[in-house]
């Protein structure tokens, strides 16, 4: 399977490449996975890593895609990937219209300040229902893989 990821440090890559042999040592990365990166928007060319995720998906045929930390470019490879039927794994979740699910419904949030908030919100929400303990039940169908699980 190829992964495509959308980022400009080369450091977040070797980290990235140490995670996936760290998982195959492990036994939980059983398929072969190609990480693909490409360059993110800086100040002179903000679109370059929609053009870069574009060819990732077209001439490399990845499955998924992880997005970089800039929201404008973010938005525009969010939304396309609903047109390419791949998962985009968001990073940066500064932009409120990214949570839209219809706009944006292959987006899988994940980023820091979303855990937080989610966190956060559902502590505040246990507080006023007088609860002290909260389940979890989520459904991933993610690359057609579909898994039950309970936190």
């Amino acid at each position: 399977m190829a992964v495509g990821i959308i980022e400009n440090d080369p450091m977040i890559i070797n980290i990235c490449d140490i995670a996936l042999k760290d998982a195959r040592a492990a036994g939980i990365c059983s398929q072969p996975v190609i990480l693909y990166n490409g360059t993110g928007c800086d100040n002179s060319f903000k679109a370059i890593g929609t053009a870069n995720a574009g060819e990732m998906v077209y001439r490399k045929a990845i499955r998924a895609i992880i997005g970089d930390d800039c929201n404008v470019e973010t938005q525009e490879i969010a939304r396309l990937s609903y047109f390419w039927n791949i998962p985009i794994f968001l990073r940066s979740g500064n932009t409120l219209g990214i949570f839209n699910s219809e706009l944006y419904p292959t987006s899988v949030q994940f980023d820091d300040t979303t855990a937080i908030s989610l966190a956060l919100t559902i502590k505040s929400l246990a507080l006023i229902l007088n609860e002290s303990s909260v389940g979890f039940t989520f459904l991933l169908n993610l690359l057609k893989l579909n898994i039950f699980r309970w936190y």
